[in-house]
């Protein structure tokens, strides 16, 4: 499956890049859980700002898709798969 691209503008891409660098190495699985749960959480603010207060939203919908994108490949697949593939004999 083909990952979709960031749509990035100009003016956010350095900000994006340094706060990247940060999450580059991701000490554990555990770690990779609560920066996913994170960043859910600042999706699901940023659509609710957009009902509750669209007077005051400083984001578009662009830089909701980007973070969505973002968090979609964060997520481990293979590892996801091999965890199942435990359960399964464990049982």
């Amino acid at each position: 499956m083909d990952k979709p691209e960031l749509n990035i503008q100009s003016e956010n891409v350095d900000s994006l890049s340094s706060a990247l660098e940060h999450y580059l190495y991701i000490n554990n699985y555990r770690e990779l859980g609560y920066i996913l749960k994170s960043l859910v959480k600042v999706a699901q603010t940023a659509l609710v700002a957009e009902i509750e207060s669209p007077d005051f939203i400083e984001h578009d919908k662009w830089d909701i898709y980007n973070l969505l994108t973002l968090i979609k490949n964060l997520i481990p697949e293979e590892e996801l798969e091999w965890l199942d593939k435990l359960m399964d004999r464990d049982k």
